[in-house]
């Protein structure tokens, strides 16, 4: 029946634009059913303050998140005669929101989980965990890496941790999980059927690791330990174990993969 000029302002519609249609049509389709429920439960209930952050659609075909109050209009005897919404735009709170939480649980150098995005996840496969998928991770980090910082600089250690990063992706499954938890090291939190599937896969990471580095870079090798869930121990249990693994894969001489 009405709406605000600042729509324009917000959304991009021309208020003209939206007088006779209901509002749930610029409603991002999955957030619809929130939507409707929350302007439900506006109608019937007083009490409840109907706020609810919802994608609206804007004039240009995007999509911009406002903060939406639904309340009740009524007439003088206390009959509902219609509702009003007003919205308020969060879109750029929304955005900084996410970049934290995109913070909180990723590497910043290399775009990877971090360790503690990584541990959570590993628990969640341990909840989950069947037969036949068995939850297990893979430690590794960059031989002499040091070195590399020493003789080239960290600039060039930093593009060579990158690197690993993208080679460790493009070698794994798509819902693997590969973190940066430190420095050079890296851990690899996946599922495997059996100890030898689990060593398959873990040499295919050695041989990706392995190849030449991209031009203008040094080349390098990795260490990686490798550890099967036994069913009852914790993630950092299990973590610690694998650790344990790639300082025998070090103490053999580097470049090379152990349990």
């Amino acid at each position: 029946m009405w709406v605000s000029p600042a729509v324009l302002q917000h959304l991009g519609w021309h208020p003209s634009s939206l007088i006779g249609r209901r509002m749930v049509e610029l409603v991002h389709p999955d957030d619809l059913a929130a939507a409707e429920e929350r302007r439900r439960l506006a109608l019937v209930d007083a009490a409840d303050d109907g706020r609810l952050e919802l994608r609206y659609r804007t004039s240009d075909g995007g999509w911009r998140w406002m903060n939406a109050l639904s309340r009740p209009m009524r007439d003088t005897a206390g009959r509902i005669t219609g509702g009003l919404t007003a919205l308020r735009d969060v879109d750029a709170d929304v955005g900084r929101r996410a970049e934290l939480q995109y913070l909180a649980a990723h590497d910043v150098l290399t775009g990877l989980h971090n360790r503690a995005s990584a541990l959570e996840q590993l628990a969640a496969l341990m909840v989950e965990a069947h037969e036949g998928r068995t939850p297990a991770v893979l430690y590794l980090d960059l031989d002499r890496f040091k070195d590399v910082n020493d003789q080239h600089g960290h600039q060039t250690g930093d593009r060579l941790l990158i690197q690993a990063a993208h080679r460790l992706t493009a070698a794994l499954r798509d819902d693997d999980v590969v973190a940066r938890i430190g420095g050079d090291e890296f851990l690899v939190v996946l599922e495997t059927a059996s100890p030898e599937q689990l060593e398959a896969r873990a040499q295919d990471v050695h041989r990706a690791l392995r190849r030449p580095s991209d031009p203008g870079m040094p080349d390098s090798t990795a260490s990686i330990g490798m550890a099967l869930w036994d069913g009852a121990e914790s993630p950092e249990d299990l973590v610690r174990r694998a650790d344990e693994a790639l300082y025998r894969a070090k103490n053999s001489g580097r470049d090379t993969v152990s349990w």
